[in-house]
């Protein structure tokens, strides 16, 4: 091992060592060897008895099968491996994972859970699709983009969502004010008011989105919001109509909402199933109702075409069958949401 070497390197290794480098080349040579300890012969063999002795870099002889393990040998390392490693117990699948849609209602949560993992992921991967447009929306369209043009970059579309919600409080507010019950008169301006904002609520309800993508913000999330704000905005949308038609306290009223927030609700409950967000129906569309809307409350402050006479009482106007004026709109817009409902 060392008989190779130089002097130099000799004495080298003796420095390393620690070992007296004094003397001739031979001296050298049988200090480091006695200085070196033996190292221990490696143990490769076993590992080429696994072949039975045979190299594997010889060929195999042509005829010859090969040779495997014995079946019993083969049972007995698989009981071994199964013996020295402890089997961890599976976990079992949850409700939410075993069913990653639910039908109307999703299982109870605890406490400590606000989503699902399904939840969580189709609100990640959710992407907004609307149902078709109507020509009035294909009208509306061009002059809908060129008023989010001249919004600011830094607005964000959740502050448009707002400020568009703030409308129906407004027009809340001033109906629960005057007629905390539906069955007192009105000013005729608060209907105006009401009007207005009905059509600058659904404006900005249309810019919204737009502004969105405008400006790359775009998220699940923000839809979600703008439509929580759409659905405590069909309870403005009511209240002023009940008002104006003098619905009062009744059961007929209580159904007029009824049906205008299960008809929103049966709609996204499409959406979250079909992936496609429904607002027409033929030519008549959420665009059409908002805006008749408005000009319909309009209409009740500028010419008194409400459910009051010139003297502030209660119109009882009655029709050939015996039914109220008022009653038979109310009437007319729950077989509305129903029709909307089954289609």
């Amino acid at each position: 091992m060392f008989d190779g070497l130089t002097v130099v390197e000799l004495k080298a290794k003796c420095d390393r060592l620690g070992v007296s480098k004094t003397g001739k080349k031979a001296d050298l040579v049988k200090r480091l060897k006695a200085a070196t300890p033996m190292k221990p012969k490696s143990k490769s063999k076993p590992k080429r008895s696994s072949s039975r002795g045979r190299s594997p870099a010889k060929p195999k002889k042509a005829g010859t099968p090969k040779k495997s393990a014995s079946p019993s040998r083969r049972s007995s390392s698989r009981s071994k491996a199964a013996t020295s490693a402890p089997r961890s117990p599976s976990p079992a699948p949850s409700t939410s994972e075993a069913s990653p849609h639910c039908f109307i209602f999703e299982a109870p949560l605890p406490p400590s859970c606000l989503l699902t993992p399904s939840g969580a992921s189709n609100i990640a991967s959710h992407a907004y699709k609307a149902g078709g447009s109507t020509s009035f929306d294909d009208f509306m369209n061009p002059y809908w983009n060129s008023w989010v043009s001249h919004l600011p970059h830094w607005m964000a579309p959740n502050l448009v969502t707002t400020l568009g919600g703030s409308f129906c409080l407004l027009s809340y507010t001033l109906v629960m004010y005057h007629s905390p019950s539906l069955d007192s008169a009105v000013p005729p301006w608060v209907f105006l008011v009401c009007g207005f904002n009905t059509w600058a609520y659904y404006t900005l309800d249309c810019l919204d989105g737009k502004q969105a993508r405008r400006t790359g913000t775009s998220s699940p999330l923000g839809q979600l919001f703008d439509h929580g704000v759409d659905c405590l905005g069909n309870i403005s949308h009511f209240t002023a109509i009940g008002a104006a038609l003098a619905a009062g306290p009744t059961r007929l009223a209580l159904a007029g909402q009824v049906s205008l927030q299960f008809s929103f609700f049966v709609a996204q409950w499409q959406e979250y199933h079909l992936r496609s967000l429904p607002h027409k129906f033929g030519e008549l569309g959420v665009t059409e109702v908002n805006h008749l809307q408005a000009l319909t409350l309009a209409a009740f402050g500028a010419f008194g075409l409400a459910g009051y006479d010139t003297a502030g009482a209660m119109n009882t106007a009655v029709l050939s069958n015996g039914m109220k004026a008022n009653e038979c709109v109310i009437i007319g817009w729950i077989v509305l949401n129903v029709v909307v409902i089954c289609i």
